[in-house]
């Protein structure tokens, strides 16, 4: 039987390597949303926590990321621009989450900059990690980047 893509989405939650900055509000955010999170894969870099569900990971290599990426109903990422760039080359409609200098996840807010343009670009569903929910995650589950735009 397969799971259901709105109850049960199948994840891939990456949020970076840069180091030392955290991004545990995403994550609590996921953790709290009611969602079943058994099917996520999680490439966390400096937020690196073994009390997750799924199958949980310090960092990746591109063949790995492609691989999950592929493989998600939804990706779920920082806003990094090569993390974002390369979820929508291989066509998928990520959830971005852009990282605050003001809760310590950067050293600055330039992830706000391009989560804003791909935001306004329709290029993806963009939220506050505090404010991450089920709803983020359902509004991008099928949604797909062709050359045209998106896709449902």
């Amino acid at each position: 039987m397969q799971a259901d893509t709105r109850t049960s989405p199948k994840l891939f939650v990456t949020l970076g390597t840069i180091r030392p900055y955290r991004l545990d509000p995403l994550i609590d955010s996921l953790l709290s949303s009611g969602l079943d999170l058994s099917r996520t894969v999680w490439q966390l870099g400096s937020s690196f926590r073994e009390d997750l569900p799924g199958e949980v990971h310090r960092a990746l290599g591109s063949e790995e990321m492609d691989e999950n990426i592929l493989a998600a109903d939804v990706v779920i990422t920082h806003a990094g621009v090569g993390s974002i760039m390369r979820i929508l080359e291989l066509g998928k409609y990520p959830v971005v989450v852009p990282r605050r200098r003001s809760r310590g996840e950067h050293v600055d807010d330039h992830q706000i900059q391009i989560a804003s343009l791909v935001g306004r670009l329709g290029l993806a569903e963009v939220v506050e990690a505090p404010d991450l929910g089920i709803e983020d995650i359902r509004r991008a589950v099928g949604k797909r980047i062709v050359s045209q735009g998106v896709s449902s």
